[in-house]
């Protein structure tokens, strides 16, 4: 796709255009590969602004949003040309996050600076991420990992970047905001964006469980309302498992893609080739149902069990595991193709 860069006037003239498409912006069935076709590669500046709007954020915290503009086509651009972690992946988190939020009614309990935080939290998310695993980058003394010892690297970064760009004048929407209402946002998003490391992935389903399998949420509690919005953003970035399975198919082709681009460089380097990553060994079924099992199924059930109006979530994502678990499934287990495209 050849992206030209939109000006803020041609960004809401698209908007107007892309109305079709954001009909369903509270969908489970948002067409978010159309929505990164129509937007010609921008698809979370015109997400993000159409999300803002939605929301009423530009009115009830006075945001310019011309700055609001810049600021989202920076984090557009900033997303590097990788398979699965580009900004197709950031807006489908996005949208999916909005889903959630909306359909259990969490957005009802919310403050407009946390409605800001966690929408911001899942755009940047994954800003610059460059394809590659933070172990491999630990492994081989990347500059990220040196930077950050060896800590939650990309995590790290991708904070790191997102607030980089925020803090440039023609991009700094929140420069109105009241200094604490600033630090409040900034706290909230370094901590749930931090937290999407999935080496601590295990570790807060734990205690999403402890804390909301069959009780009832105090969102008097501060603690709690955090963590509420941390499950939603984890549920949202490992969203694709449960997502229609011609969708989860397509998301499936690009993670491969990307983990077995890493397993080349890492056997080029003599390295061992990570688990899951050695384009000729591995079945991708396999790994499908080990990630559905593992990291999806029990997270989307603490979900689902505290949000029942969730639900459509959890039946789509059993039914992408009956589909990994068939023996037809074998003909997609097939490596895919090292220039999958954007």
């Amino acid at each position: 796709m050849d992206k030209k860069a939109p000006t803020f006037v041609e960004c809401c003239k698209t908007l107007e255009t892309l109305q079709p498409v954001f009909e369903k912006i509270n969908d489970w069935t948002f067409a978010v590969f159309d929505l990164n076709r129509l937007s010609n590669g921008y698809p979370l500046t015109h997400l993000g602004l159409q999300l803002f709007r939605n929301h009423k954020l530009i009115e009830r915290l006075a945001i310019q949003e011309e700055l609001l503009f810049n600021f989202l086509r920076s984090i557009d651009e900033s997303y590097l040309d990788v398979p699965y972690h580009n900004c197709i992946h950031a807006a489908d988190v996005t949208q999916t996050l909005n889903f959630l939020l909306v359909q259990s009614d969490i957005i009802s309990h919310l403050t407009e600076f946390e409605t800001l935080a966690v929408l911001l939290s899942a755009i940047v998310h994954d800003v610059h991420h460059p394809g590659l695993t933070n172990l491999f980058l630990v492994q081989t003394y990347h500059p990220y990992a040196v930077l950050y010892n060896d800590q939650s690297v990309l995590e790290n970064h991708h904070c790191s970047e997102a607030f980089r760009m925020l803090l440039q004048p023609e991009n700094n929407f929140l420069d109105q905001l009241p200094e604490t209402r600033k630090r409040e946002v900034r706290d909230l998003v370094v901590y749930l964006v931090l937290n999407t490391d999935f080496r601590k992935h295990l570790k807060f389903v734990n205690r999403f469980q402890d804390l909301f399998f069959d009780k009832k949420i105090d969102w008097n509690d501060q603690k709690q309302r955090k963590q509420v919005l941390l499950m939603a953003l984890k549920c949202s970035d490992v969203s694709h498992g449960a997502k229609s399975n011609d969708l989860h198919l397509q998301w499936t082709n690009r993670i491969s893609d990307e983990f077995f681009r890493q397993g080349d460089v890492e056997k080029a380097l003599g390295m061992s080739v990570s688990a899951g990553m050695d384009r000729n060994e591995t079945d991708v079924g396999s790994e499908q149902q080990r990630f559905l099992k593992g990291m999806v199924i029990p997270i989307y059930s603490i979900l689902v069990n505290q949000f029942p109006s969730t639900s459509i979530c959890f039946d789509q994502l059993q039914h992408n595991l009956v589909y990994w678990s068939s023996p037809s499934s074998s003909s997609s287990s097939s490596p895919p193709d090292s220039s999958t495209p954007n």
